[in-house]
């Protein structure tokens, strides 16, 4: 293993990372050593920060959801359990760590609310739990107030089309921020986005 790393290290001074399996030389988001020996590679504790990198192609907040899902699968499909069942155990523990992280990547990604979230975590912006706009609050409380008096179906349905309305209103606002790179508007629009979420999923769940 040792000889392995020497040589390719002689080789490629500029490389992320080596295969721990043969010691080629790997970009920083290579999920398997493709060009030699086919090894998945560990899931590093960079990795687990940035995980979604794998399946964006650059940091904008606009996504075509058919390409994730496409890029999600391709990437799954390479490193799936069951491709490496023959192979040495910590190959197999290496297959279950990427499978994972890519779920979790496709998950976060693939939602209006966590994207923004993870966006923002990427530029050392944590954002807040509670919202302190007064204006937004007070129409928030109106909704609720709404919900509290809903006696009909109907009215309930209602209820939820505004309130998707408002969802994507919402998300519009944070894609238009984040082109502007307007990041307080961003963090301030993330925010109200998970008050909407859980006033959709009470009305959902009456």
């Amino acid at each position: 293993m040792r000889r392995f790393l020497s040589v390719a290290k002689a080789k490629c001074l500029d490389c992320a990372k080596y295969c721990w399996n043969c010691g080629n030389c790997l970009n920083k988001n290579s999920l398997i050593c493709k060009e030699s020996c086919g090894a998945v590679q560990p899931v590093e504790s960079e990795t687990v920060k940035s995980f979604p990198s794998h399946l964006l192609n650059n940091d904008e907040y606009d996504i075509d959801y058919k390409n994730l899902k496409f890029k999600f699968l391709e990437l799954q499909n390479q490193v799936h359990p069951d491709r490496f069942q023959t192979k040495d155990k910590i190959w197999q523990e290496y297959a279950q760590q990427q499978s994972k992280i890519l779920l979790k990547a496709y998950h976060t990604l693939k939602d209006p609310y966590s994207r923004s979230v993870y966006l923002l975590h990427s530029i050392g912006i944590n954002p807040k739990d509670k919202s302190d706009n007064v204006v937004f609050l007070s129409e928030i409380m109106g909704y609720w107030e709404e919900l509290d008096e809903v006696k009909e179906d109907k009215e309930l349905e209602e209820l939820l089309e505004k309130v998707y309305r408002m969802i994507k209103d919402t998300v519009e606002g944070i894609s238009r921020a984040f082109k502007n790179k307007d990041y307080p508007q961003v963090e301030k629009k993330t925010v109200e986005l998970k008050y909407w979420y859980s006033l959709r999923d009470q009305i959902l769940n009456r």
